[in-house]
């Protein structure tokens, strides 16, 4: 499908954008380009993508589906209520394409990592509704949006709203990354019902912050929780375990439901960036630890698996010995190829190796710290 990497069908990766924000998308493909072994569907809003000016998506990767929806009423900055509420019906609308696949929705405003293709093993927990990332707060107050509350819970004023006195769901979800099949359908069109119910109570204003809270709201309403662990890093250019203890957003404490990653590989991707050089300088420092699956070339011949190095490793923040792990699909390992310098060598090889027909991964990992900087799939034809 690539001309450089497998690709794999276990699910798709789902996201979707206006034209006003394409260069939110264009950062998020090059990411994906970089780290990333699956398809990527992506709903642009009332537009056409020009391949013309993007040619590096013209390929069986990326797949542009555009999708008119009505223009509705726009906020003090120029937000349309009825495109910013449009996540449910983007999810609603891939499973009408695509009924047996399983998805993984995720935002534009977010960059892959070296594990974010692992992302994977959450599939196994989707059962009869979708899953989401966790938030690490189990409420975020907002200011502004009643008149006589200096600071609000918008989750909680929908629920008063739609006179649901269940229990809160804590912590509160993020739908920045969801799981999702076909038997999630209802929920996306709960949280479309919810937003016409506010609409129709001219109360589209509590959904002017957040996204997720209707998400919120139908998990609470039906007792939905089951708890992922955080996946993704915010306000940071690197990976960094520190930054889940002070988040600056937030006025309440860590939640004491949420569970955190337990090591650097369980932080799958960087969120929330909307700027340009946000994006640069998350390749430049972040990438410039890694390495992506264009910096590695795999061949198998002779029943022996040789890995090219195509980068030079100058300025690389990467310790001098790795790991190269090779895995079948099921995650079974094969073959551990220690205590190799990556620094010294362009080629390494494993000999006598026999691999029958199929699909295998090759991870690379920092010997000292067990850090995955490398992640990728290949055939064996």
């Amino acid at each position: 499908m690539n001309e450089h990497k497998t690709i794999l069908e276990d699910f798709y990766w789902v996201t979707y954008c206006t034209e006003n924000y394409e260069h939110l998308l264009n950062n998020l493909l090059q990411s994906i380009d970089k780290f990333s072994n699956r398809k990527v569907i992506v709903f642009t809003i009332n537009y056409n993508f020009d391949h013309t000016k993007n040619t590096s998506y013209n390929n069986n990767q990326y797949e542009f589906i555009r999708y008119d929806i009505e223009e509705g009423n726009k906020d003090i900055r120029g937000r349309d209520f009825n495109v910013i509420s449009s996540k449910p019906k983007i999810c609603s609308k891939v499973i009408e394409i695509y009924p047996n696949q399983k998805f993984i929705y995720i935002d534009t405003d977010i960059h892959f990592t070296t594990t974010t293709d692992d992302l994977a093993i959450f599939l196994s927990d989707i059962e009869k509704y979708p899953k989401f990332n966790s938030h690490i707060h189990d409420v975020i107050y907002v200011s502004n949006i009643i008149q006589s509350e200096m600071w609000s819970d918008t989750v909680g004023l929908i629920m008063r709203e739609l006179e649901i006195n269940e229990p809160r769901i804590f912590p509160r979800r993020k739908t920045n990354i969801i799981f999702f099949d076909r038997e999630s359908n209802w929920f996306f069109i709960e949280q479309m019902n919810i937003f016409h119910s506010l609409r129709e109570k001219n109360k589209l204003n509590l959904l002017s912050i957040y996204d997720e809270d209707s998400a919120n709201v139908v998990l609470t309403k039906y007792n939905l929780n089951h708890i992922l662990p955080i996946l993704d890093i915010e306000e940071e250019y690197d990976l960094n375990m520190d930054k889940f203890k002070n988040y600056s957003y937030s006025m309440t404490p860590i939640s004491e439901s949420v569970k955190l990653p337990s090591n650097l590989n369980e932080i799958y991707c960087f969120h929330g960036f909307k700027k340009d050089e946000d994006y640069q300088n998350i390749s430049s420092i972040y990438g410039n630890s890694v390495l992506s699956m264009k910096d590695i070339t795999i061949r198998y011949e002779n029943n022996t698996l040789l890995f090219d190095r195509n980068v030079d490793m100058m300025g690389k923040q990467i310790t001098n010995e790795v790991s190269f792990i090779i895995t079948n699909v099921n995650n079974q390992e094969i073959f551990r190829l220690t205590n190799q310098n990556l620094f010294n060598y362009v080629l390494f090889y494993i000999s006598d190796l026999i691999l029958n027909r199929g699909i295998y991964n090759l991870k690379i990992v920092e010997q000292i710290n067990q850090r995955i900087i490398y992640n990728n799939f290949f055939e064996v034809k």
